[in-house]
């Protein structure tokens, strides 16, 4: 469930792109819990590794070995300027 409501992801993502919003900071312990392999349930050729790095997570697209940069924005939402992301 996000903490975010439609109109406050459509304004950061506004604000990101405009680059007047400031991702919050997790610890590095809070960065690290993320960290490891998921698996989409519906395909298993749909895998992920999420990678701790400094203040960021990185996406790591098993599939096609794409990484994508992601900052938090809670503890459970982050984002980066082309796409947002919810834990679940």
């Amino acid at each position: 469930m996000s903490h975010f409501s439609e109109g406050q992801k459509r304004r950061v993502a506004e604000n990101w792109r405009n680059q007047s919003y400031s991702p919050c900071c997790l610890t590095p312990a809070q960065l690290h819990s993320y960290e490891g392999k998921y698996r989409a349930k519906n395909d298993s050729d749909n895998t992920i590794q999420l990678i701790a790095h400094g203040n960021q997570l990185l996406i790591k697209q098993l599939w096609d070995g794409k990484t994508i940069e992601v900052r938090p924005l809670s503890d459970l939402y982050f984002y980066n300027k082309a796409q947002s992301y919810e834990s679940i």
